[in-house]
């Protein structure tokens, strides 16, 4: 019988780290925390491994799910049920399910522990695009992501949810230093390669990638840094027409790891 506390006060200090999630509240961050948001990834965080600090839910939810959430919750998990009306005015915007967990962030994964294809982001600090990006990169079969310290993290609520809790099954490392890691992975026979559009970049469709390949890709505004681009061993453009300038970086992301898993698999 799972434990249900009832909220019916939104300034309940039970929830108080619910309160306000329109941008994501330093206490989160100071205490490692994140945010799933929604029946269907929420689901995907009780099917993952990992640990669960609270669910925060109307009552069918905890209806529908008991099994599940009996099987994958500790003793002080905290279980809280309240009105989708009130839990809307607690969080300060519109829910579309009334469903909402949080989460520890799990340890981040060393690059010496990555094996096979890297993915790293350098300077893209918009939160959905990093989502976007994990999104692709699981569904092509890419599990490793190095996020520089310039980039947002894929913790954060909306990265979280655009990610549609694939970021739930990556091996993720924020590296505030993105060229120790590239020199690191040199060293370790990676080829480093950067999606940029420059004058001397090769083709997408031309190019042979490597099995041990770091895959890296930079912000819309600035594009990767000279410094990543000057250590990279080749930069790489998708063909697009004359009448644009460049593709959106989840959109690039998408057909990079598309061409890369036709190639390799």
């Amino acid at each position: 019988m799972l434990r249900i506390v009832k909220i019916d006060d939104i300034n309940d200090s039970r929830i108080s780290l619910y309160k306000d999630l329109r941008f994501t509240p330093k206490t989160h961050q100071d205490n490692k925390l994140f945010i799933a948001e929604g029946r269907r990834l929420v689901r995907k965080l009780l099917n993952s491994d990992i640990l669960i600090y609270s669910i925060f839910a109307t009552e069918d939810f905890f209806s529908e799910n008991q099994y599940l959430i009996s099987n994958r919750i500790e003793e002080n998990t905290g279980l809280y049920s309240a009105e989708k009306k009130i839990m809307e005015q607690i969080v300060g915007f519109r829910l579309h399910t009334g469903v909402m967990a949080m989460a520890y962030q799990p340890a981040d994964v060393r690059v010496s522990d990555m094996k096979g294809l890297i993915v790293a982001t350098n300077g893209i600090n918009n939160a959905e695009n990093i989502g976007s990006i994990i999104r692709n990169m699981i569904g092509f079969g890419l599990e490793n992501i190095i996020v520089d310290g310039k980039s947002a993290s894929p913790y954060l609520r909306r990265a979280v949810r655009v990610s549609m809790g694939s970021v739930f099954f990556s091996n993720v490392c924020h590296a505030e230093n993105l060229e120790n890691e590239i020199i690191y992975l040199k060293k370790k026979g990676y080829k480093i390669v950067s999606i940029e559009i420059t004058n001397n970049s090769k083709l997408l469709n031309a190019f042979k990638f490597d099995k041990k390949s770091l895959i890296i890709f930079g912000s819309e505004d600035y594009g990767i840094e000279k410094e990543i681009l000057e250590i990279s061993d080749v930069v790489i453009k998708i063909p697009i027409s004359n009448k644009i300038d460049s593709l959106n970086v989840s959109s690039s992301s998408a057909i990079v790891f598309y061409q890369l898993s036709k190639q390799l698999n």
